[in-house]
């Protein structure tokens, strides 16, 4: 899995390619080609960490709206069966997984594959974030009500709603990260929309 995964990323980067039956190959450099190299987050950097939750906090909203509006029944079915895997209180690292794999599912749902790539560019990185914050059990219960409640507006078709809560839901793993690494300098704003509650925001 974890070689599929770089595989992955060095495919999005256009930095390999594949021919059915045949395998992957090394892709050939285009002259003076600046999109061949992408920035790669350092998961030992605390700036990094903070730079990917503030690539999530523009990306993910977006793509809970779209897969909102989008989402096939497949999509559905497996966004139930991660949630059902996130419910049963996991260990720390099971949680890690599913959590990640379910915000992957939303980015594919959204039906843009520009968006899809955007996330699998700091997949490996994102799982690293994950596991640093599904230590706490009252974390994983915190990010499980935003789950269900992200399914639930997906599910109803309610992209505004579904907009909203991923909105919630990155502010506050953002805030929490902060805390975390002693970030308190860096700013981010207060992006979610005011008149919501919020889910877990106890």
């Amino acid at each position: 899995s974890t070689v599929r995964e770089a595989l992955n990323m060095l495919k999005a980067r256009d930095l390999i390619y594949t021919v059915p039956g045949l395998g992957t190959f090394v892709a050939e450099p285009a002259a003076n080609d600046e999109t061949r190299r992408g920035y790669i987050p350092d998961h030992k950097s605390a700036d990094d960490l903070l730079n990917v939750m503030e690539l999530r906090l523009g990306l993910e909203p977006m793509s809970a709206a779209f897969a909102a509006r989008r989402a096939t029944r497949s999509h559905i079915e497996e966004l139930n069966e991660l949630h059902l895997v996130l419910a049963g209180n996991p260990e720390p690292s099971t949680f890690a997984e599913a959590d990640m794999a379910f915000h992957m599912q939303i980015a594919r749902a959204a039906g843009n594959p520009m968006l899809e790539d955007a996330m699998n560019m700091v997949r490996t990185f994102l799982l690293g974030q994950q596991i640093l914050t599904s230590q706490e059990q009252w974390r994983r219960d915190r990010a499980d009500r935003f789950h269900a409640q992200l399914l639930d507006a997906i599910v109803g078709r309610d992209d505004p709603t579904a907009e909203d809560i991923m909105r919630e839901h990155m502010e506050d793993t953002y805030l929490y990260i902060k805390a975390l690494i002693g970030a308190d300098g860096r700013e981010s704003g207060r992006w979610v929309r005011r008149g919501r509650s919020g889910g877990g925001s106890d």
